[in-house]
């Protein structure tokens, strides 16, 4: 009779190999079963193609934090990560890795990079240079023009602007100014002035009778001058015609 011997070898893996994802077939060894992986076979296999997940079984793809899509790929806070927007806009996450600026005044483009020249339109007339400000513009006008966009046409004294003997004077900046006589004011000597209240004395006052004063009124420009008779003993207001009275010479003026 025939005795055989049968020796069974088990190889002893490595210390820290996972016993649940890992097995050797020589002494030391670690080689991970399907869908795990790392030296001690305890890390699980992403879905193909995860760039930004995590995975807690094999083939899993759970998206960190900010990211989204099939395969975590879409930056969910793309204006945070990449602050795209420029000049000041203000950027707004849309999801699915996409974002829209809202651009300052002034400014333009899908990022705001682009800032608008307000004197592409060409705004200054008659000759006027155009100074691009941000999102404004300025205007420098030549000789005998301003405004704006240099639009007004300036007056000089060769247009005889002053009336009532007012006299014209050319300024160093473009236009005029009137120099208006002392009875007309206005920036074109139009305007009649209000003179003040003047004193008009009555004469030869009948006998026995209280004596009074006349005060000259002068009320609007269009408005023929009145002499208010004022008695200084009763204080009672008539008007002229009222006046006996003639009236004395003041200011070389009959009143």
């Amino acid at each position: 009779m025939t005795l055989y011997l049968c020796v069974i070898v088990v190889s002893i893996c490595s210390s820290d190999c996972s016993e649940r994802h890992g097995y050797c077939e020589s002494p030391g060894e670690c080689k991970c079963r399907l869908g795990w992986q790392g030296p001690s076979c305890n890390e699980c296999v992403h879905y193909p193609g995860c760039l930004h997940g995590t995975c807690s079984q094999p083939w899993q793809c759970v998206c960190k934090e900010g990211w989204g899509g099939l395969f975590c790929n879409q930056d969910l806070n793309y204006c945070t990560n990449h602050k795209p927007c420029a000049n000041g806009a203000t950027c707004t996450n849309t999801g699915q890795g996409s974002y829209t600026c809202t651009c300052r005044p002034g400014y333009g483009g899908t990022n705001c990079e682009l800032e608008i020249n307000e004197c592409d339109c060409n705004p200054c007339k008659n000759g006027g240079s155009c100074n691009d400000l941000e999102n404004d513009y300025s205007c420098t006008c030549p000789q005998g023009f301003y405004g704006k966009n240099c639009e007004i046409i300036a007056m000089t004294c060769a247009d005889d602007p002053c009336f009532n003997g007012g006299t014209c004077e050319e300024k160093i900046t473009g236009g005029y100014v009137c120099r208006c006589p002392s009875t007309f004011t206005g920036s074109n000597c139009k305007k009649k002035k209000n003179e003040h209240l003047t004193l008009c004395i009555q004469s030869n006052l009948s006998a026995g009778r209280a004596p009074q004063s006349l005060i000259l009124r002068q009320a609007q420009a269009h408005v023929d001058n009145v002499c208010i008779c004022i008695s200084l003993c009763t204080f009672k207001w008539s008007e002229v015609r009222h006046c006996s009275a003639s009236l004395t010479f003041i200011n070389n003026k009959q009143y």
